[in-house]
């Protein structure tokens, strides 16, 4: 069996959590150019975020190149057209994401939900991880300049939409790795059913309750 990596040309993290005043969230925060990616449910840092309305989050956003005619960017479309890689029914995808190790406490027997992005984003230049004192597109807010998400934190397919891909990830110990089946996503990607803007990763919406606590952070 041959395998092929693609690697994402896009990421980022955006996240509505306070900053360290406790007073200011930071959803015009950006980190395109972080080294890791992240996200988490606080509760209870403030009388006002204890609520599913209004807990801390932070979501992953991450795009491969599936399509496009940039001649300098190699694309899974092309690949198929160029018999690069096997017709439809004949090759599966796969969703590859590393846990990063880190000092800080990391929650156990949660779980993710894997949606599809349903509107273009920029990645930004954002770096701060800790302070959030970078400011740009995309964000919690904004999908790009002048764009902002029609639902903050990523506009995403809903589950019932015709073709659509979603998927829920468990993780028991916490610090287990990501690679799951994503063949319906590209190949809806590939043909042109859906446009690639990549994948969401985000706490679900049991996790927003509360009753789960705080999940920071993976």
């Amino acid at each position: 069996m041959a395998i092929k990596r693609y690697f994402a040309n896009k990421d980022n993290t955006v996240t509505n959590a306070y900053k360290d005043n406790l007073s200011t969230r930071a959803t015009g925060s950006n980190m395109g150019v972080a080294d890791i990616l992240e996200t988490f449910v606080i509760h209870g840092q403030t009388s006002a975020s204890i609520s599913a309305e209004s807990a801390e989050e932070a979501r992953i956003i991450v795009q491969f190149p599936v399509s496009g005619t940039n001649a300098a960017i190699e694309t899974i479309h092309r690949d198929r057209s160029n018999n690069t890689i096997p017709p439809q029914g004949k090759v599966s995808f796969y969703l590859r994401m590393f846990n990063a190790r880190h000092a800080e406490s990391t929650p156990e027997d949660f779980n993710l939900d894997l949606k599809i992005i349903s509107k273009s984003w920029s990645e930004g230049r954002g770096l701060d991880m800790d302070t959030y004192s970078d400011t740009g597109f995309s964000s919690w807010l904004s999908a790009s300049s002048g764009s902002a998400w029609d639902d903050p934190g990523c506009d995403f397919h809903s589950s019932t939409d015709t073709d659509n891909f979603s998927a829920s990830l468990n993780f028991k110990h916490g610090f287990e790795d990501i690679e799951i089946d994503v063949t319906t996503a590209v190949e809806n990607w590939i043909d042109g059913t859906k446009a690639n803007y990549g994948f969401l990763l985000k706490h679900v919406p049991s996790s927003l309750s509360g009753n789960n606590g705080t999940l920071y952070t993976k």
